[in-house]
C-alpha cells in the first residue's frame, strides 16, 4: 500500500506544527523589538516592504536587522615588499568575497614607515594603511576591509624580529676585533652595545643602520733581537 504525504500528516500533527510555529513567532517578536521597529520604518521604501522580494516567503514576522557581523574571509595570494621614499610599500594580491559564492581578485597597496623598537628588537610598521587609490577601490568592492580590525591584523603581521640578527652582528664584529695582524701585532676589542639609529627602506630591502660602541686596543710584542 502506497501512502501519500497528506495521509501521513494527521490533524493532531498539523495542530502541533501550527502551535510550534505560533510559539516561535511570538518568541521572535519578543526577542527582536528593535528589528520590528526598523522593519516598519524601512518597509515603505522597499517594493513589497522588504529589500528582496523572496524574503516575503520567509516564515519570520519581519526581517532581522544586524548591527554588526564577523566572519569575512580575506585570502592573500601573493605579497611583495618594496621601498618608496623611506616608506614601506606592500603589494597584496587578494581574493575577497563580493557576494554569495562570488569572489573577486584584486591588488591592494599599503604604505607605512618602519620603526625599530629597542626594547623588543622588532621592526614594525605600526602606521601601515591603505594607499589613497586602494582606499577608493575598496569602498566599491569590499569596504569591510577598511575596518580597523582588518588593518590591525595586517599591521600585526608586518613585524620582523631582528634581535637575533643584531646579536650575530655583534658577535661577528667582536670576532673581527680580536685577531692577530701579524709581526707580533694583535688587535683586541669588545663591543659594549649595538644600537640601531634608524630604519631605511631601499628597493627590495629594509635596512637598519646601527651604531656600535666599545673599546679596542693594539698590543705589540717586540721581536727578539738577533744575536751578533
Amino acid at each position: 500500500m502506497i501512502r501519500t504525504a497528506s495521509d501521513t500528516t494527521s490533524p493532531v500533527l498539523r495542530a502541533s506544527l501550527q502551535a510550534l510555529h505560533e510559539r516561535e513567532r511570538r518568541r521572535y517578536l519578543e526577542q527582536h523589538p528593535r528589528s520590528a521597529a526598523l522593519a516598519a520604518a524601512s518597509a515603505p521604501h522597499f517594493l513589497y516592504g522588504v529589500p528582496l522580494h523572496w524574503m516575503r516567503d520567509w516564515a519570520l514576522p519581519h526581517p532581522l536587522f544586524v548591527r554588526s557581523a564577523e566572519g569575512h574571509r580575506l585570502r592573500i595570494d601573493d605579497v611583495e615588499v618594496s621601498g618608496q621614499d623611506d616608506s614601506l610599500l606592500v603589494r597584496l594580491a587578494v581574493t575577497i568575497p563580493t557576494g554569495f559564492l562570488k569572489w573577486s581578485k584584486g591588488i591592494v597597496y599599503l604604505v607605512g614607515r618602519p620603526r625599530y623598537d629597542v626594547g623588543t628588537g622588532i621592526i614594525s610598521v605600526d602606521e601601515l594603511d591603505y594607499s589613497v587609490d586602494s582606499r577608493s577601490a575598496l569602498v566599491a568592492i569590499g569596504d569591510w576591509l577598511l575596518h580597523d580590525v582588518v588593518r590591525a591584523k595586517l599591521r600585526e603581521k608586518a613585524r620582523w624580529r631582528v634581535g637575533e640578527q643584531l646579536a650575530q652582528a655583534r658577535a661577528d664584529l667582536e670576532a673581527g676585533l680580536n685577531r692577530d695582524l701579524g709581526n707580533g701585532v694583535r688587535l683586541k676589542g669588545t663591543v659594549a652595545e649595538v644600537q640601531p639609529l634608524f630604519v631605511r627602506v631601499f628597493e627590495g630591502a629594509v635596512v637598519a643602520q646601527v651604531q656600535a660602541t666599545g673599546a679596542a686596543e693594539l698590543s705589540v710584542t717586540a721581536a727578539p733581537l738577533a744575536s751578533q
